[in-house]
């Protein structure tokens, strides 16, 4: 086995890990100074996740550009609600 077969999984599992934990975090800021729990959340990563996949994978743009878009369509409609 090389370093990279074993270094692959430890950088997935962190980089999946640390997606649940900015996922607990939003809520948990949420929740604990509005006292209300906003389940929007979800639907906010999910549009962010879809736009970056959209803009990089079918339209053929840059990763990084493609994550910076995805921040101003999310925030717009975060703007919006």
């Amino acid at each position: 086995m090389t370093f990279e077969i074993l270094l692959q999984p430890l950088v997935y599992g962190l980089q999946i890990g640390l997606t649940y934990v900015l996922l607990a975090l939003g809520l948990t800021v949420i929740f604990s100074m509005m006292n209300v729990l906003n389940l929007a959340h979800g639907e906010f990563y999910m549009l962010g996740a879809f736009t970056v996949f959209y803009m990089n994978g079918l339209l053929k743009v840059n990763y990084f550009l493609a994550l910076a878009m995805s921040v101003v369509v999310v925030a717009r409609d975060w703007y919006i609600f």
